[in-house]
């Protein structure tokens, strides 16, 4: 029974490595051609680009951040170990995905009266659906920039 339970526990491990390794490109192809940061990601969406950015683990997953606005990456509640060490402090990566987006950033109008809640407090209702996009990396894979 012992050895059941040892045999089990290695299979578990080897398993769960796996599956955290699987976005990390070791060989990156060289046709997927860098950009700058951009100011705007609604400008490249739905479209497959590259950049590189900072990994940073944050409360609605991992992200990258780099020279202008942050973006999500689609799926990955957090950067493998290793990849984030804190405050801002993270790998460099080249990162490769689908640009999407979503609106569904925690907002709302706050209410006199009431007791604060969690989220990002907006002005006036028509500010809320702007206020709540963010843009996210699908089908993303990375590879760490060695300095």
């Amino acid at each position: 029974m012992k050895i059941f339970f040892l045999t089990m526990l290695i299979i578990l491990i080897m398993t769960s490595g796996n599956c955290s390794d699987k976005k990390i490109n070791l060989n990156p192809s060289k046709s997927n051609q860098l950009i700058s940061w951009p100011l705007d990601w609604s400008l490249y969406l739905n479209k497959k680009v590259t950049i590189k950015g900072t990994a940073v683990d944050s409360k609605l997953g991992a992200l990258l951040l780099g020279q202008g606005s942050e973006i999500w990456i689609d799926g990955l509640d957090a950067w493998p170990a290793g990849f984030y060490l804190g405050g801002r402090q993270g790998k460099l990566l080249q990162v490769t995905g689908i640009v999407i987006e979503r609106n569904d950033l925690p907002v709302f109008v706050p209410k006199e009266g009431e007791q604060p809640k969690a989220g990002i407090p907006v002005n006036k209702e028509s500010d809320l659906t702007q206020t709540s996009k963010r843009f996210l990396r699908k089908d993303a894979n990375w590879e760490i920039i060695k300095n």
